[in-house]
């Protein structure tokens, strides 16, 4: 297996997918318990959830069968197909970064992950298994169908995220999928007289992108007017009800097209100032305070008065939105964070800045995190909870940047903290 640890989620308690190892062609694929000689009953399903034509997963790895061991009884159902599609890619990234993926969920044909029963009792048995394991929980998250109701942001600290598709799960855990990456290189072997067959192709590529135009029609443009006035979790919300193939074709075609025209690179500038004083007293007095850049880390036995930060668009016809968090006794160590700030426009970009009732001691923490897009988001940012208070490096931060970055904006952080 790579890096990644696939768990089935249950009624009683998660199942680890504990190895996968390919079997001869012509034997039907099983599901073990435990690495014995025992095939559980789903045997049947899993082969059929393996084998062409009816299965999927031999269409990701181009190989029809397979024997899974589970740490679990995996009972009937198809609950236990998205944790195990999941298992076969993850094959294909054995450089993948450790962690723990907790998943359930019915993956149909187009690769849609359809709803399940019994989703409250599954978190609670995991809930328990948590208790009783040690699971890093910053290197976890819990995978559920996105149409489950009532879904928790979170359990006992890791990320729980719906997701309507494997594309959405495969994000997620920046896996790309293979069977879709990439075209293989095909050798020149035509000889002279392009010209006329270059002209030719042309023409049949602009009568391609017409009818693609005309099919895609007025769901492009509905979508890309929502997308220009910054109704982001409205544009989310639209692009996450596709049904079908023809929908899914569609919405992933626009997901790839804000992909392509997200803005990239360095595209704000953050600077800033710090106001100190020898005392917290002396901080209610402008003439005993020093302003100085501000930098990474203050370490300097003054105390820190006010900081001010300021976030500098590069390119003027980009739009920036962001929030800055205090978290004084260090990022993310309680619910919330003390103080969370929207900032102010420039003509430029925005800038925040934060006056101290509670100056900040040791391990305390300012977090900024931008945004930037052709427009401003307007209305609610449900990801700023993961993004102000998540490591840079932990599922939850990464995972919710991908779903920005997957609406056509990026993401910049800036970070500043006492020592």
């Amino acid at each position: 297996m790579s890096g990644i640890t696939v768990h089935i989620l249950t009624t009683n308690a998660p199942a680890t997918i504990q190895r996968i190892r390919e079997e001869d062609s012509h034997v039907a694929s099983v599901i073990c318990l435990d690495g014995r000689a025992e095939a559980l009953p789903v045997s049947a399903a899993y082969d059929a959830f393996v084998r062409k034509p009816i299965g999927i997963v031999e269409k990701l790895t181009g190989h029809n069968s397979y024997r899974m061991d589970v740490s679990a009884r995996v009972d009937g159902g198809r609950s236990w197909q998205l944790a195990a599609y999941l298992a076969h890619a993850a094959l294909l990234h054995a450089d993948a970064r450790p962690r723990h993926v907790f998943a359930t969920g019915e993956v149909d044909d187009a690769l849609n992950v359809r709803a399940v029963e019994h989703i409250p009792e599954k978190l609670k048995a995991l809930s328990i298994f948590l208790e009783e394991n040690d699971i890093p929980h910053d290197q976890s998250v819990i995978l559920v169908p996105a149409s489950t109701e009532n879904l928790p942001s979170s359990l006992d600290g890791i990320p729980v995220f719906g997701v309507g598709s494997i594309q959405d799960a495969m994000e997620i855990l920046q896996l790309v999928d293979h069977k879709t990456s990439g075209a293989k290189a095909v050798p020149n072997s035509i000889p002279a007289r392009r010209t006329g067959r270059k002209r030719w192709s042309k023409w049949v590529a602009l009568f391609s992108i017409i009818g693609f135009l005309f099919w895609f029609g007025a769901d492009f443009a509905r979508w890309q007017a929502i997308s220009n006035q910054g109704r982001a979790v409205e544009l989310e919300e639209v692009l996450s009800r596709s049904s079908g193939l023809i929908d899914t074709l569609r919405t992933r075609t626009f997901r790839r097209w804000l992909s392509f025209s997200r803005p990239k690179g360095d595209l704000v500038k953050f600077d800033g100032v710090a106001s100190v004083a020898l005392d917290a007293a002396s901080c209610q007095h402008a003439r005993n305070i020093t302003r100085r850049p501000i930098t990474e880390t203050h370490s300097g036995p003054e105390t820190v008065c006010e900081i001010e930060m300021g976030a500098y668009l590069v390119d003027p016809n980009l739009k920036v939105v962001g929030r800055m968090a205090y978290w004084p006794y260090g990022l993310g160590v309680s619910d919330r964070a003390a103080r969370t700030m929207r900032g102010h426009d420039q003509p430029n970009g925005r800038t925040w800045v934060l006056p101290f009732d509670d100056v900040p001691g040791p391990g305390a923490v300012v977090r900024l995190v931008t945004i930037t897009g052709m427009s401003a988001i307007q209305g609610p940012q449900p990801w700023y909870q993961d993004l102000l208070r998540a490591k840079q490096t932990s599922p939850a931060f990464i995972a919710a940047r991908h779903r920005i970055e997957r609406l056509g904006y990026s993401v910049a952080v800036k970070d500043w903290s006492r020592k």
